[in-house]
């Protein structure tokens, strides 16, 4: 296996190509309306930061899922 985020298990999956980098907290992030919300890294499949741990078939699993539902959302 490839040592990639793609592949991590730390990488939420946010569509092809792009996942969210979950291994550490999210950031606080204040937007101009005063809004507080958190943010997380957003990387390509393809990167790889160091921090890599093998994903097992559960989180696989969860990532197929994720884009069939984003497929149907998009679909309607």
């Amino acid at each position: 296996m490839s040592r990639r985020c793609g592949s991590c298990k730390f990488a939420d999956l946010l569509s092809y190509g792009t996942v969210e980098c979950r291994r550490m907290p999210p950031q606080a992030y204040f937007e101009p309306t005063g809004k507080v919300s958190n943010i997380r890294p957003r990387v390509g499949q393809e990167y790889w930061c160091g921090e890599f741990s093998e994903r097992d078939a559960g989180d696989e699993l969860l990532d197929i899922a994720k884009l069939a539902n984003q497929m149907l959302r998009e679909a309607k």
